[in-house]
C-alpha cells in the first residue's frame, strides 16, 4: 500500500524535494553526472554532489544552481565568494575596494539596512601564510584573487 493510499491520498506516493519537479532518482543521476564531469572543483563523489544538491534544494535553489554557487571546502559545503558577492550586491550591498594586489586585499562593505556606516575588512598574504594557505598551488598562482575572495567572504559574513 502506498503512502498516498494509507493517508487518504493527502500525501504524494513518492517523496520529492519541495518544488523541484525532480524525483529522488533523477537527483541521483544528476549528482553522478556532476561528479563524473569534474567541472566543479571540490565535488569529487556523487554523494557529495547529491548532498549539496539536496541541501540547496531545501533552500529553494535548483540542483544545478547549487553546484555553480557552492563548492566543497575541507569536506563541507561553502558558498563560492563570487556567488556570495553577487547575492550581497543584489540585495543592496556595496563594496568599496581599498587595496587589491598580491600583498593584501582590503575593502569597505556597506548595506543600507544592516550596516549603513560600513565595515572594513582586510586580509593579507601574511594572514594567509599564518593560516597555512599559501602552500597550495592556487595561492601560488592566483594570490590576489584568493585574497580578494577571503575579503569578500569575511566582509559579507560580517554584515
Amino acid at each position: 500500500m502506498s503512502l498516498a493510499t494509507r493517508n487518504n491520498g493527502s500525501y504524494p506516493a513518492t517523496i520529492e524535494p519541495a518544488g523541484s519537479g525532480f524525483s529522488f532518482g533523477e537527483m541521483q543521476a544528476m549528482a553522478e553526472s556532476v561528479a563524473k564531469s569534474r567541472l566543479f572543483p571540490g565535488i569529487q563523489t556523487p554523494e557529495q554532489a547529491f548532498t549539496l544538491m539536496m541541501l540547496c534544494q531545501a533552500e529553494g535553489i535548483h540542483p544545478m544552481q547549487a553546484v555553480r554557487e557552492y563548492h566543497i571546502f575541507q569536506g563541507r559545503p561553502s558558498m563560492r565568494a563570487d556567488a556570495m558577492q553577487a547575492k550581497f550586491q543584489a540585495k543592496g550591498g556595496r563594496i568599496q575596494w581599498i587595496q587589491t594586489d598580491t600583498e593584501a586585499c582590503e575593502a569597505r562593505f556597506f548595506h543600507p539596512t544592516h550596516c549603513p556606516e560600513g565595515v572594513t575588512v582586510r586580509f593579507s598574504f601574511e594572514d594567509a601564510r599564518k593560516a597555512g594557505l599559501t602552500g597550495k598551488d592556487v595561492w601560488k598562482s592566483y594570490a590576489a584573487n584568493m585574497l580578494r575572495a577571503r575579503v569578500v567572504t569575511n566582509g559579507v559574513r560580517k554584515i
